[in-house]
């Protein structure tokens, strides 16, 4: 959504839903705006975006490709937008372990195992701490 010519992404949202934003996904949920990979936003040109919202969407690319991920979402963004980043934190994942001894309660977190619709399945890639 374009709102008083800023726009807003919410990069990898999945089924979150943010009103004000454009929602784009490689899954098609309903609230899609653009079902396309977020790594490559050349449907914008430089400059364009106000801010970029991307939670938990990040770990699905090594560090590698972070890197270009990263140098693409900053070519969109207008001098001083925002990118706002929710990634798993391994700090936090190890304090939940160690409290629980029980593998199964950062698993998910780590490995974070996604069946898309089209039946492929994707995992994180990395991992990060402060």
């Amino acid at each position: 959504m374009i709102v008083n010519n800023q726009i807003k992404l919410n990069l990898g949202c999945g089924e979150r839903y943010l009103p004000g934003y454009i929602h784009i996904d490689i899954n098609k949920f309903d609230h899609i705006d653009y079902v396309m990979p977020v790594d490559n936003l050349e449907i914008f040109d430089d400059n364009t975006v106000l801010e970029i919202y991307a939670s938990h969407v990040l770990e699905y690319f090594d560090v590698v490709e972070i890197k270009k991920v990263l140098k693409e979402w900053k070519r969109v963004l207008v001098p001083g937008g925002k990118l706002r980043l929710g990634v798993p934190d391994f700090n936090n994942l190890t304090k939940v372990y160690k409290k629980t001894e029980d593998i199964n309660d950062i698993i998910g977190p780590i490995i974070g195992r996604w069946e898309l619709g089209d039946g492929d399945v994707i995992y994180h890639k990395q991992i990060f701490d402060e």
